[in-house]
């Protein structure tokens, strides 16, 4: 592999290790990302194109290398990757503060303010599992035991956001899979255009399930973002859709994690339902939040 990096890409490894996804190596006191492929001819041609504009206007991104041919995909022992060089501190975990100036600094990037409706797609998720659940059930009996606890999650979290009063919230660069991992982070293949307070909630359910929130944190964001009113339903709305079950979900039915990982995640529901009560009588504060019943039983 070492010498096949050399050869398309003209680089002399000082340090070289294996990652799940790629290897990750130094050259010439520059890091790099080699990362596996999977993306589409489509998608990787217009996450370049992003890219370039990033790197720019100096976004802190990794930036995509292309190989001796000029190629962005090179393929090594029959398998496609990208080379990206990385310019940030991969020993630093992320926190909010990196999530608002990621946001600052892409925000004259968008072209195309237009997002998907959470309410539908999640809906569309939910309909897809149902009609699959027996058939599913059948091979990850354990994943499919609370199944049905998270569905009524998810229907509460549709009900909710398809009632927010409609106007133009805040949209912004945000990511696909929330990570307090910079080379995740700055990942431009996991970059998407959506409702700002996407970063938030997931950033928040990420660090209630795998580290650790408070509402003092969150405060801090919400004020010095100005978060507005509708910024603020639709942060909750999604507070309440379990993305953290559904991810690790599809991780079990693509053979990438054991099933008996779900475990943990429901070991923590109630203690999770107490901190979503608890976060909607913070944000009664500035803003009227739908009652949700079982939920201020707690």
């Amino acid at each position: 592999m070492e010498n096949a990096i050399k050869y398309y890409y003209g680089l002399n490894i000082s340090s070289f290790n294996k990652l799940d996804n790629g290897y990750l190596f130094n050259s010439n006191n520059d890091v790099y990302y080699l990362e596996r492929s999977y993306y589409s001819d489509k998608r990787i041609k217009e996450v370049f194109e992003l890219n370039r504009r990033m790197v720019k206007y100096n976004v802190l991104v990794h930036e995509i290398i292309l190989n001796n041919f000029n190629q962005i995909v090179t393929l090594l022992d029959n398998k496609p990757y990208i080379l990206m060089r990385i310019s940030v501190n991969l020993n630093k975990k992320i926190n909010l503060s990196d999530i608002a100036y990621f946001s600052y600094l892409t925000y004259n990037l968008i072209d195309n303010k237009k997002v998907v409706s959470w309410g539908e797609k999640w809906q569309k998720k939910i309909d897809y599992y149902e009609q699959q659940a027996f058939e599913i059930g059948k091979k990850y009996i354990l994943a499919m035991e609370y199944f049905n606890y998270y569905v009524g999650m998810s229907e509460n979290a549709i009900e909710y956001v398809n009632s927010i009063d409609y106007k133009i919230p805040s949209i912004s660069f945000c990511h696909i899979r929330s990570s307090l991992n910079p080379l995740e982070f700055y990942n431009p293949f996991n970059f998407i255009i959506d409702l700002k307070v996407r970063d938030l909630s997931e950033y928040v359910k990420y660090k209630f399930f795998y580290d650790n929130i408070s509402i003092k944190e969150i405060d801090s964001y919400i004020k010095n973002e100005r978060l507005n009113n509708i910024d603020l339903n639709y942060f909750y709305s999604r507070m309440l859709f379990p993305t953290y079950y559904f991810d690790l979900f599809e991780q079990i039915m693509d053979g990438l994690v054991d099933e008996k990982n779900i475990v943990y995640i429901v070991n923590k529901s109630k203690e999770y339902e107490t901190f979503l009560h608890n976060l909607g009588v913070y944000l009664s504060k500035f803003t009227k939040i739908e009652y949700i019943e079982w939920l201020n039983k707690k």
